[in-house]
Formats: structure tokens, C-alpha cells, sequence
């Protein structure tokens, strides 16, 4: 009995000679006796599986195997640890289809087991590695904040892919800042931030693995920028008279609010709302002095303070 894909060569004898002989991929012997029509089939006996041992297959696709013999009977055909979605239907001649539609969510390698039986004979076997292939899907959050100056690592990852996905991104990140992949269908956003980071950044990433369109992933970092006071730390007025505004300057993120303590009467500081406050006013008469004033700058990222010496003359 023959059921298969491989090539049968025969070697037919001259008429009158006693024997025909038919080879069947060098694994069986046919013979018949000369002047009749009819070939007494030897076969392979234990049966053989003559199809491949792997195959490939794509969640949420069809798919299909056909599994082949070379036996001296019908035999039966079974398999064990196909993938879910996957089943084996024996065609009762010496062939099965192994097909059907993976799960949109299942991956990996599957280590199944096709084995045949013939009545009389051992039954043979053989492992049938199915890879069923799926694209990537981000699972890990869309975003993070973090401090400039502060080291910190953020883990990206994925689900389903197989093979493993890269993971990159082609965005600007903040300096010091890196995106790395581990190669296992994670990654990490990772390094320090600088001092002049602060900041949200929008930073688009991908996973791919040639399986369906690259997953998209828009990923917010948040870079929080403790503020600091830039301008300098003292000035100089006249009592009774209006003094030339001095603009207070600072940095960082989310931008700061200015307040200030400790200022001669008739001079305040006014929060300008855009990194920058206005000390501006006219000191009484009687203040003449030096005045140490507290300039504090106030963020969600930190809080920092300036000690400025405003000195009132007559």
C-alpha cells in the first residue's frame, strides 16, 4: 500500500524473464510474476511517515499539513499536543490533514506527536514540530515620569509575538535617556536625564517581527525638571523712588511659581507666569536698609529658594 509524496522507480525485467521488481524510494520491494498484470505489493512494513517533520502556521489563519505514509495496509493515523484550534482528520488512505485556525492569541512551538498503526505491526511515530507564528501586542502601560539627575528604568514588554520582536523607536528621547532591547520581547526606557531635560515627550516605539504590521506603541515620558532661580542675587533702589523693574528668572518642569519674602514696603515680586517674575515697586521713605529677601520658586518636580539682598538707600 503506497500513500505519499516520494518518487517510485522500477526496474522492469525483459518479457519472459521470472521477476518485476518496483522499488519504492529505497524503503520496499514490489514483486509480481512475469506475463501477469497484477503487482503483489510488499510494502513498508513497519509503516513509514514520509511527510515533513515541521511545519509553520499563523494565529487567526487557516492552516493546513497533509500527512503522508508508505504502509502495506490502510493504516490509522492520530496526533497528540496539536496546537489549540488544530485538529487530524484521517483520510483512510494512507493520508491525514492536519489543519484548522489557531487561536488570534496563541504562539509558540508545539511539539506534536503523529503516530501510525497498521493491524499486525508496531506502531511507528514521529514529532511534528508545528510554529505557530503570531504578531506582537503591547502590554506594558503608555507612560511614566520621572526626575532629572535621577537614574531609572522602565520595563517595556509584549505579548503573543513568536519569533521575539525587536523593539526600537526612531523618536527623540530626552538626553541621557535610551531605549534598549532585550531581545525576549521586552525592553527598557532607561538612564538619567539631564539637568535641562524637563519636559513630555511623546515617543512613538514598535515591535516587529515580520509577522503582520509592525505593533505601535505611543509611549508619554514625563521628565520632571526641580526649578532653579537663574538671575542674579541682589539689587539696588532709592527710597521714594520707583525702582527700574528687576526681572527674576528661573527653570524647570513643570514651570515654577515665584513668590518672594522679606521685601521693603512698597516693593513686591509678581509671578509672570513664563519662567520669569517682575520685583517692582517704590520703597517708602523710612526703608532705608539692606533687606535680605527669600525668593522661593515652587514646582510639582521640587521647591528651591534664592537668598537676595535688596539694599534701599536714601
Amino acid at each position: 500500500y503506497l500513500a505519499g509524496s516520494r518518487s517510485c522507480q522500477s526496474s522492469l525485467a525483459p518479457l519472459g524473464s521470472d521477476i518485476v521488481t518496483a522499488t519504492y524510494g529505497g524503503d520496499a520491494n514490489y514483486s509480481a510474476a512475469s506475463g501477469t498484470s497484477n503487482l503483489s505489493i510488499v510494502g513498508c512494513n513497519p509503516a513509514i511517515i514520509t511527510s515533513a517533520n515541521s511545519a509553520t502556521a499563523v494565529a487567526g489563519a487557516h492552516f493546513s499539513f497533509t500527512v503522508t505514509t508508505c504502509t502495506t495496509a490502510t493504516p490509522t493515523i492520530k496526533a497528540v499536543r496539536l496546537p489549540p484550534g488544530i485538529t487530524l482528520v484521517n483520510n483512510g488512505d494512507g493520508t491525514a490533514n492536519v489543519s484548522g485556525l489557531p487561536a488570534v492569541h496563541d504562539s509558540g512551538t508545539y511539539a506534536t506527536s503523529i503516530i501510525v498503526s497498521v493491524k499486525g505491526q508496531p506502531s511507528v511515530s514521529q514529532s511534528l514540530s508545528i510554529a505557530v507564528e503570531n504578531a506582537p501586542v503591547f502590554v506594558s502601560k503608555p507612560k511614566d515620569t520621572v526626575t532629572t539627575g535621577t537614574a531609572f528604568s522602565f520595563p517595556i514588554s509584549t505579548r503573543y509575538g513568536y519569533p521575539e520582536p525587536t523593539i526600537a523607536t526612531t523618536s527623540a528621547l530626552p538626553p541621557g535617556v535610551s531605549l534598549v532591547d532585550n531581545g525576549n520581547g521586552t525592553a527598557n526606557i532607561q538612564g538619567t536625564a539631564s539637568a535641562a531635560a524637563g519636559g513630555i515627550f511623546a515617543i512613538t516605539i514598535t515591535a516587529s517581527n515580520g509577522i503582520g504590521q509592525p505593533a505601535s506603541q505611543v509611549f508619554s515620558l514625563t521628565v520632571n525638571q526641580p526649578p532653579v532661580i537663574t538671575s542674579p542675587s541682589s539689587d539696588a533702589i532709592k527710597a521714594g523712588t520707583a525702582m527700574t523693574p528687576f526681572i527674576v528668572t528661573d527653570t524647570g518642569y513643570p514651570k515654577p511659581i515665584l513668590r518672594a519674602s522679606g521685601l521693603p514696603a512698597g516693593v513686591r515680586l509678581t509671578d509672570n507666569l513664563n519662567f520669569s517674575g517682575t520685583m517692582s515697586g517704590t520703597p517708602s521713605g523710612t526703608s532705608v536698609g539692606s533687606y535680605q529677601v527669600t525668593i522661593t520658586a515652587v514646582a510639582k518636580s521640587g521647591t528651591t529658594t534664592q537668598l537676595f539682598t535688596l539694599t534701599v538707600s536714601p
